[in-house]
């Protein structure tokens, strides 16, 4: 009876959304859209085009149940497949890098002295690491920096003077010696006095052409039978850095999308699976490995120092991101960054954030000054995200891939807290076990934090400062500026930039074009590759 009742009411609900005015209109619209087609059938009724629909309903559902399922998990079968090749890759370059070590060990104690030279104009990671790769060579790595004057002559001025590119070169941890004012063209009585008077074994230099007026720099040393290649580090190099500066992208950060970061040692990362880089710049998990190879956890009863950039006053951070709990044993930290807010009326100073963006020896200078306030220096480097909502514009320059590595190449530093959070919490100082929370008082700040123009956060801030914490356990110190040390900032470098800005882009399209043809003959790319390549 009851089911009867039902299918009364069900077929009389029917008869009447059939018959109602929408589906009239409906189905007027419909037929109206047949005839504008010149569709030679008769017009269709409320029930025709009610079965229709439903049909066609039916039809879809079945094909996704059918179909988008499988498609579903032939997915999640590829992803499975790409994390186990992911993991393979990480085996082979652990044993790659056991490999290296082993070779190291069996140079018997004999010293093999290397030796490169450069510009080394802007430092970056890049050199950093063909630096690396040249020690890696031998046991002793020598570097002759060129003069200002020599560069000049060859290559048109660079952007740093003598002065802040020897101190660049002398902070980073592979090189053992550096020799200043070396000209840009060895000649074979330069090359000579060079191997007498520093005993040299091998000259080494990237396998990308170095050819000044028709001459090959290095032909002399190859003639000897003294030189010897490496592979160039590819994704980074001071043209495509002044280049990010000319044109205003932000292409280069990192983009972090819906997935949380999190913060961790680069000492841990060499036990970690490779992690996706989202950006088109070759920074990998691969070369953080090989620059974390000599980490070690500090020793017991070592006096930990944290520092997270360059300036001491108010620092800007979201009201939920002060959270830090421990996830791992190996002091890897996490920090659930909420969304960052806008406080436009806060009216509170901010807190120039340090990045440790562009590398230079104005760091390398804080980062020395820093590790003599303990035996052990862990430095922290914030997201791009955090960075750009700050500063506004297209900075950070370098990505925060590219940043770790910089700064893990310092002498000075022994690991690097990965997208570090903006505020120390007891937690996070207990997890480090850090014994000294140090900041600098350079102002790497940007014109464009007073009013918040170009997306900067400008002078809102919010109610607290980043080491209210270190300060109330008595284990924050502030460096003051040495007088001989450097007080370069990133705007500065980015002013001499802007001030010769019709120089360096002509200099910069030279050696975009030279670029294009190294990679050109080396992958062996037609034109059309060439173009999909860099697009």
């Amino acid at each position: 009876m009851q089911a009867q009742q039902l299918q009364d009411a069900l077929e009389s609900t029917a008869l009447f959304v059939l018959g109602s005015a929408p589906m009239s209109f409906l189905v007027d619209s419909f037929n109206a859209f047949l005839e504008l087609l010149g569709a030679p059938v008769p017009p269709t009724d409320a029930e025709q085009l009610a079965t229709w629909i439903a049909a066609t309903m039916s039809t879809l559902a079945s094909y996704y149940i059918l179909f988008g399922q499988r498609h579903k998990r032939r997915r999640e079968h590829l992803y499975t497949e790409l994390r186990r090749a992911q993991l393979q890759v990480a085996r082979l370059e652990e044993k790659l890098l056991e490999a290296e070590g082993e070779e190291d060990s069996d140079k018997g104690g004999r010293e093999v002295r290397i030796w490169m030279d450069g510009a080394f104009d802007m430092m970056h990671y890049g050199h950093m690491n063909a630096f690396r790769q040249g020690k890696a060579l031998g046991t002793h790595l020598v570097v002759g920096v060129n003069s200002d004057e020599s560069i000049a002559k060859c290559k048109g001025p660079p952007v740093m003077n003598d002065q802040e590119r020897l101190t660049a070169v002398e902070g980073c941890k592979f090189v053992d010696e550096v020799v200043p004012g070396v000209p840009y063209v060895m000649s074979p009585e330069y090359l000579e006095y060079v191997i007498d008077k520093y005993r040299i074994d091998f000259v080494v230099h990237g396998d990308d052409p170095c050819i000044v007026d028709g001459k090959d720099v290095y032909e002399a040393a190859k003639a000897r039978g003294k030189y010897r290649s490496i592979p160039r580090t590819e994704g980074v190099s001071t043209t495509d850095i002044v280049g990010r500066m000319l044109l205003q992208s932000r292409s280069h950060h990192s983009l972090r999308g819906g997935e949380q970061e999190i913060p961790r040692l680069a000492s841990f990362n060499r036990r970690r699976e490779p992690t996706q880089v989202r950006s088109k710049f070759l920074t990998t998990s691969w070369m953080l490995r090989l620059f974390s190879a000599g980490v070690q956890a500090p020793p017991k009863g070592a006096r930990v120092v944290y520092i997270d950039g360059e300036t001491a006053t108010i620092a800007f951070i979201c009201e939920t991101c002060c959270v830090v709990r421990v996830i791992t044993a190996s002091n890897s930290i996490r920090n659930p960054l909420a969304p960052l807010k806008d406080h436009s009326s806060a009216g509170i100073p901010s807190r120039r954030l340090g990045a440790w963006d562009m590398f230079h020896a104005g760091h390398v200078a804080i980062l020395k000054q820093a590790r003599d306030f303990g035996d052990y220096l862990i430095a922290g480097v914030h997201s791009d995200e955090v960075v750009n909502a700050q500063r506004g514009l297209n900075m950070p320059i370098m990505n925060l891939n590219e940043r770790v590595l910089s700064v893990l190449g310092c002498a000075y530093v022994n690991d690097v807290l990965i997208d570090a959070p903006l505020r120390m919490t007891r937690e996070m100082i207990a997890s480090l076990n850090i014994s000294a929370a140090v900041h600098g008082t350079v102002d790497d700040n940007m014109a464009v934090h007073a009013t918040g123009d170009e997306g900067g956060q400008g002078q809102e801030a919010t109610k607290f400062s980043p080491y209210e914490v270190p300060k109330d356990m008595g284990i924050f110190h502030e460096i003051k500026r040495q007088v001989d040390s450097s007080t370069l900032t990133v705007m500065e470098i980015v002013g001499r930039i802007e001030a010769n800005q019709e120089l360096f882009q002509r200099k910069y399209a030279k050696k975009m074009a030279a670029e294009d043809e190294y990679y050109k003959n080396r992958y062996k790319l037609t034109p059309k590759d060439a173009t999909s390549a860099s697009s």
